[in-house]
């Protein structure tokens, strides 16, 4: 196997090698879990130094429900059946904070089925490749660290104004307000909310 890499201008030093020191997790905020790298770059002019790189690894969940269609024959009974979770498409990011990062998203959609209705979400899961153009490995030290552990629900669903003649028959507003929020492993939750109003026809 023959490696090449590009070289920068004439007398300019240029990096020959490098190997991962260490690797580990700083902490969370919110959504965003940091990791540290650190690497022992090997140099063309002889000289050996040490970096470390912090990168940040979000997960975002987005409501993406606008509307629902209207009820016919509401019995006051409504669950939320299942949650169905995609594989998801992989992306690469154009952020960066580092040129030594590569950021790509997991887009993952996931439903929330109700018994009358289904409510979607997006959820996005980053990765990242620590990348100098001679040393490359994905940046995770916890393998499982920050994967989805379950689903939670909370929701409401109650009378909104009184009972009103769309022109077709008695109708009630209904106001549903949906948090779903994912329990993720080692660390904290994410959540987010579904708010609309949905027509019952009585």
């Amino acid at each position: 196997i023959l490696l090449m890499r590009e070289l920068g201008p004439a007398n300019e030093p240029y990096l020959l090698s490098s190997k991962e020191i260490e690797s580990r997790r700083y902490g969370e905020y919110y959504n965003i879990i940091r990791y540290g790298t650190r690497v022992e770059h090997h140099w063309s002019t002889g000289e050996t130094e040490e970096a470390e790189y912090v990168a940040g690894i979000r997960l975002d969940v987005y409501a993406q429900t606008t509307s629902v269609q209207e009820l016919n024959n509401y019995l006051g009974d409504l669950a939320v059946k299942d949650v169905a979770y995609g594989e998801g498409v992989r992306v690469e990011k154009a952020e960066t904070n580092n040129e030594n990062f590569i950021y790509h998203a997991t887009k993952h959609e996931c439903l929330v089925i109700f018994n009358y209705f289904t409510l979607a979400y997006e959820v996005d899961v980053d990765d990242v490749i620590y990348d100098d153009g001679v040393l490359s490995y994905p940046l995770k030290p916890d393998p499982d660290a920050g994967d989805i552990e379950s689903f939670e629900h909370d929701f409401t669903f109650e009378k909104e104004g009184e009972v009103y003649d769309d022109g077709n028959g008695p109708c009630q507003n209904y106001h549903l307000i949906h948090t779903l929020t994912l329990n993720r492993v080692w660390y904290g939750d994410v959540s987010a909310t579904t708010d609309l109003i949905v027509k019952v026809r009585l």
